[in-house]
């Protein structure tokens, strides 16, 4: 008898630990408290290096500073699966590969990833157009998630209702996306483009262009992570 009143009481506790750390876990709206920058991503691909035969992901993205002040660009993009894993960008992709994709497109203004940190300085003029790349793990997956972190300054402080470790959670960007068929059908291909002040701006895919390529449209949103 002791032991089930023990057994009860403790999944009391887990069940009361678990409203708790829903009903405190912060949630990210739209609007930020103190600054965030203007993120457009683009479609994600997937490329496959003749050379290797090894499979990489792909998204280009553009971010303008409109915060009112000069900052730091320093992003961190994550990818992950539906089959369990996380890859950081840039992580065991080589140079070459790198070279051969910006090639690909062709815009004399896209940055790798790498080349994209530093020093942002404000307005549509100062855009910054990066090419993000992630080697690919287990190539059934089916649903992918990209979260962009560097794009707020708003942060939020979480305690821990069971061991009352505090944990610093930062406002990030989730973008998600479905994969139908089969990986290879997600072709790469140059985008749209379209004249600015300092050279070409891609844009995104049409409806049509999209379906040509199975490829699904990214569905985004804010959440503290």
């Amino acid at each position: 008898m002791k032991k089930h009143i023990i057994f009860l009481s403790l999944m009391t506790l887990f069940v009361l630990a678990c409203t708790t750390i829903a009903s405190a876990y912060p949630k990210a709206t739209d609007h930020a408290k103190r600054w965030q920058f203007d993120f457009d991503p683009g479609d994600l691909a997937f490329y496959r290096d003749e050379d290797s035969g090894d499979g990489f992901w792909v998204m280009r993205y553009e971010v303008t500073n409109n915060t009112g002040n000069d900052r730091q660009w320093t992003p961190n993009m994550e990818l992950v699966t539906d089959k369990g894993e996380i890859i950081v960008d840039g992580k065991d992709v080589p140079r070459d590969v790198q070279l051969r994709l910006l090639d690909v497109y062709g815009d004399e203004l896209l940055k790798s990833q790498s080349n994209a940190t530093g020093k942002f300085l404000q307005g549509k003029e100062n855009a910054i157009r990066g090419l993000v790349i992630w080697r690919a793990g287990d190539e059934r997956a089916k649903e992918i998630q990209v979260f962009v972190a560097g794009v707020s300054g708003d942060t939020a402080d979480v305690v821990h209702p069971i061991t009352g470790e505090k944990h610093k959670l930062h406002r990030v960007i989730q973008l998600s996306w479905k994969v139908d068929g089969p990986l290879d059908d997600l072709q790469l291909v140059p985008l749209p483009t379209r004249p600015v002040s300092g050279g070409t701006s891609t844009r995104r895919l049409t409806t049509d262009d999209r379906d040509a390529i199975n490829g699904d449209e990214v569905v985004q949103k804010w959440i503290f992570r």
